[in-house]
């Protein structure tokens, strides 16, 4: 896991101190994406002590291979805070409890601000293991947040201009790490 971080610091440093412009090819994508989960699920293993989100074979698969697990939906924001090096984790576990297309399905919410760079993933499991295999939702969230988040896993096997149009401060930071608290929509993929 250190080669992991240590690969992700080389390639995305100027990005994350600076926030130079970049362009992520599709193998940088892949890093960041394999990064990403890896601190999802440490942040879940220091929030949760009972019964983690990101169960073992999950874990097993992803140390094994850094492979992220379909049911993961990854985005990147670019982040102009008050403080030059900013840095915080916050995870939420959501549960719909009306039913409707997402009831029965529990949702891990992970948002990572590193220097300039906001990561954000979310990933769905069934709350009952007997549907385990059934395929999970993939949710499109507010639009609203479209001119300053770009999703970037699943990967588009395609690049990335980075950063979006525009920027999250301090003003509304809390209000995208709420997102997913909100009404969203499913996307049929």
């Amino acid at each position: 896991m250190s080669d992991l971080t240590n690969r992700t610091k080389q390639a995305f440093s100027e990005l994350i101190v600076n926030g130079t412009p970049t362009t992520l090819q599709p193998k940088d994508i892949d890093l960041l994406a394999a990064f990403t989960f890896m601190k999802a699920v440490v942040a879940d293993h220091a929030t949760v002590k009972d019964d983690p989100f990101f169960v073992a074979d999950v874990r097993e698969q992803f140390r094994g291979s850094f492979s992220v697990p379909s049911h993961v939906q990854m985005w990147i924001a670019a982040y102009q805070g008050v403080y030059r090096y900013s840095g915080r984790f916050v995870t939420n576990v959501l549960t719909p409890d009306k039913p409707g297309p997402l009831y029965g399905i529990e949702f891990y919410s992970f948002t990572y601000v590193v220097g300039r760079v906001v990561l954000q993933l979310l990933a769905a499991r069934w709350k009952d293991i007997r549907h385990k295999g059934y395929p999970l939702p993939v949710l499109n969230p507010n639009a609203y947040w479209n001119p300053a988040v770009i999703e970037f896993w699943p990967n588009a096997d395609a690049p990335i201009s980075w950063p979006p149009s525009k920027w999250i401060g301090d003003d509304v930071i809390e209000k995208f790490i709420e997102r997913f608290n909100v009404p969203i929509n499913l996307r049929i993929a």
